[in-house]
């Protein structure tokens, strides 16, 4: 029913300091999309934008709201106020390089999405992290009517995920941190004994 227009970016982020490492919440990762659909049959001119794990039978995160030409904001989803979230993000920090889907639909649920396994999107980069919330931030919603009857849809969207990662990295900066100022301080001292 509808198609898929070729047209998608991805840009990965990642934020590898120790100091968002440490602090609680913090950005960890995003990936910024595109995509563009043409469908066909009676719409009223509105796309659905989420992301699922598993295209089939998995959890998403977005499903239900909608987005109007030149509408733009963001959403944040927690285990607070998703009922899907906690096993979305099991699903992405299990150390298994799963299908992640970008959905984009109209109305009609005509539309679609590419198929990608989390590497694709850099998402491997959350494995093991504790993730607290994640934010779809809808940058740009273009839609008018198609030559098909339905609606030519271009959408500009980010996905972003909060939290913690895991410490042991930041543990070993420290301690070889510390281990070379012990190392240039004994050695400094050694130096003024000659």
């Amino acid at each position: 029913m509808g198609s898929l227009l070729g047209y998608r970016t991805a840009a990965v982020a990642l934020l590898l300091t120790c100091s968002a490492a440490q602090a609680d919440g913090d950005w960890i990762f995003a990936f910024k999309n595109s995509d563009s659909i043409e469908t066909t049959g009676p719409t009223d001119f509105l796309v659905e934008v989420y992301l699922q794990h598993d295209p089939f039978e998995g959890p998403s995160l977005g499903k239900g709201i909608f987005w109007a030409d030149g509408e733009e904001g963001f959403v944040d989803f927690t285990s607070g106020n998703h009922p899907e979230f906690d096993e979305f993000v099991a699903g992405i920090t299990n150390d298994t390089d799963e299908i992640l889907l970008p959905w984009i639909l109209d109305t009609n649920g005509s539309g679609g999405g590419p198929f990608y396994p989390e590497s694709w999107y850099g998402a491997s980069f959350l494995n093991g992290a504790q993730i607290d919330r994640i934010r779809l931030s809808v940058d740009s919603v273009n839609i008018a009517p198609s030559s098909l009857g339905g609606i030519a849809a271009e959408v500009h969207y980010t996905y972003e995920f909060f939290g913690v990662i895991p410490e042991p990295a930041t543990l070993m900066f420290l301690a070889l941190g510390s281990f070379a100022l012990a190392r240039s301080k004994s050695r400094a001292r050694a130096r003024r004994k000659y």
